[in-house]
C-alpha cells in the first residue's frame, strides 16, 4: 500500500515537473517575441527621429540662408565655416562673420552631427551637384545649375527607404543614382564657389529629366538614393538653396 503511495506521489511530481517545464517554455516564447516586437518598433521609432532631426536641421539651414541673403549677403558669400568639421571657409564672405551659418554675427546656428549608430561620416553641404528639376534648368550641365545641398552619406539602406515613404516623395523603391559617387573623392564643400561636378537624376542612361522618361529623383528637393559608383553609399540629400 506505501509502495503505491509512493509510486502515486513520484508520478505526480514528474507530471508537476513537467508542467513547470511547459510553463517555462511558453514564458520564453512570449519574453522572445515580447522584446522582438520591441526591438522592431524601437528600430522604426529610432529611423522616424532621425529622418525628421535631419529635416528639421535641413529646414533650419534653409532658414538661415534666406536670412542671410535678406540680410545683403550674396550666394557666393555664405560661409558654413564652423568649429567642428574643417573645409568650409569660404574667402568670399565679410570678414565681420554677418555671411557666416554658425557665427553669432551672423545666423547663430550650430553645427550638428548624426548619430554614430546610423552613420560614420559627418553631414557635407556640397555646392557642385546639380539636383535635377530643381532649380531653372538641368542642361547643359554647368556650374550655373548647380544646387547648394546637404548630405548624409553611409546610412543604412532599411533608412533609406524609410525617408522617402516619409517625406511622401513618391519613391517606392530607393533608385540608383547614374551619375559619378557623391563621395567618390570629388566633391567639393561649398566654400563660396559652385562648380559642375556631377549630378543628382535617378537615371541610368540619360542625364536631363522629365525628358529621360526615368525620372526617380527629377524635381526631388529632399530623398534617399543609392549611388552607382565608388562607395555606393545610400545617400540622404535635401536641397538648401535651388538654383
Amino acid at each position: 500500500m506505501r509502495q503505491k503511495h509512493k509510486i502515486k506521489q513520484s508520478g505526480n511530481i514528474l507530471l508537476f515537473i513537467l508542467i513547470a517545464i511547459l510553463l517555462i517554455g511558453l514564458l520564453t516564447i512570449s519574453l522572445t517575441r515580447s522584446n522582438n516586437s520591441t526591438n522592431e518598433t524601437g528600430s522604426y521609432e529610432q529611423q522616424q527621429i532621425v529622418i525628421s532631426s535631419f529635416l528639421r536641421y535641413a529646414k533650419t539651414l534653409q532658414n538661415g540662408i534666406l536670412q542671410l541673403m535678406a540680410a545683403g549677403c550674396g550666394e557666393n558669400e555664405i560661409s558654413f565655416e564652423n568649429s567642428v568639421v574643417t573645409g568650409y571657409e569660404n574667402t568670399n564672405a565679410p570678414s565681420d562673420n554677418s555671411c557666416h551659418l554658425f557665427e553669432s554675427e551672423g545666423a547663430g546656428l550650430s553645427w550638428q552631427t548624426p548619430d554614430v549608430k546610423i552613420t560614420n561620416l559627418p553631414y557635407a553641404i556640397y555646392g557642385d551637384h546639380s539636383v535635377h528639376g530643381v532649380g531653372t534648368t538641368d542642361k547643359p550641365i554647368v556650374a550655373g545649375n548647380a544646387d547648394l545641398i546637404i548630405v548624409m552619406p553611409n546610412i543604412p539602406a532599411s533608412l533609406c527607404d524609410a525617408v522617402n515613404r516619409q517625406t511622401g516623395n513618391g519613391i517606392t523603391t530607393t533608385p540608383t543614382d547614374r551619375g559619378d559617387s557623391i563621395s567618390d573623392g570629388t566633391e567639393r564643400k561649398f566654400i563660396g564657389t559652385f562648380t559642375a561636378d556631377d549630378d543628382i537624376s535617378g537615371d541610368p542612361g540619360n542625364d536631363i529629366c522629365p525628358e529621360d522618361g526615368y525620372t526617380a529623383l527629377c524635381g526631388v528637393t529632399t530623398g534617399c538614393f543609392q549611388e552607382a559608383a565608388g562607395g555606393e553609399y545610400n545617400v540622404f540629400y535635401s536641397v538648401l538653396y535651388p538654383r
